[in-house]
C-alpha cells in the first residue's frame, strides 16, 4: 500500500509475503506462465528405502475389490481365469517385504493390456469399463508406489 493510500485510509501498509525458503527442488520441462502461480507438490512419505505403508494397502485393497468383481465380468473362462491369476500374484507381490517392483508393475500393465484387448467385443463391454478404470489405478498407484517409470 502506497504512502498516499495510506493516509486516505488511515491503515499501516501490510508487509509483503516473503518467499519460503524451504529445500524441496522441483525441476522439469514445462514452462509457468502468468504472475502469482501456485504449485502443489505431493511429497510420498519413505523411510529408508520402503514407502509409507498407506499406498500399500490402498493398492492391496483396490487389487483385492478387482479380484471380487472379475467373476461379474462377461469373459471367456480362461481370461477370466488369467485376469484373476494375474491379481493374484500382483496382490503377493504387493504384500512382500520387498516387492519386485517392475514384475509388479508388469504383472498389472499385461491385466489391463488383455482386458483392452477384449473390451472390443459386445458381450465384455459391459461391465469391463468400470473395471479397467480401476485397474488403471492400479497400475497408476503402483508406479508411484514403487517409484517405476
Amino acid at each position: 500500500m502506497s504512502t498516499k493510500a495510506k493516509k486516505q485510509t488511515g491503515k499501516k501498509a501490510s508487509p509483503k509475503a516473503q518467499p519460503s525458503t524451504s529445500s524441496i527442488k522441483i525441476a522439469g520441462d514445462a514452462n509457468v506462465i502468468g504472475h502469482h502461480n501456485k504449485v502443489s507438490v505431493v511429497k510420498i512419505k519413505k523411510t529408508g528405502d520402503s514407502v509409507a505403508s498407506g499406498q500399500r494397502e490402498e493398492l492391496i485393497a483396490l487389487m483385492q475389490n478387482l479380484l471380487k468383481r472379475v467373476e461379474t465380468l462377461e469373459l471367456e473362462a480362461w481370461e477370466r481365469e488369467e485376469v484373476a491369476g494375474n491379481l493374484r500374484t500382483a496382490k503377493k507381490m504387493a504384500q512382500a517385504k520387498e516387492p519386485p517392483k517392475e514384475k509388479l508393475v508388469d504383472k498389472l500393465t499385461a491385466t489391463q493390456k488383455l482386458l483392452e484387448a477384449v473390451k472390443g467385443t459386445a458381450t465384455a463391454a459391459v461391465g469391463l469399463a468400470p473395471f479397467l478404470q480401476q485397474l488403471g489405478q492400479a497400475v497408476v498407484w503402483a508406479r508411484q508406489w514403487l517409484n517405476v517409470p
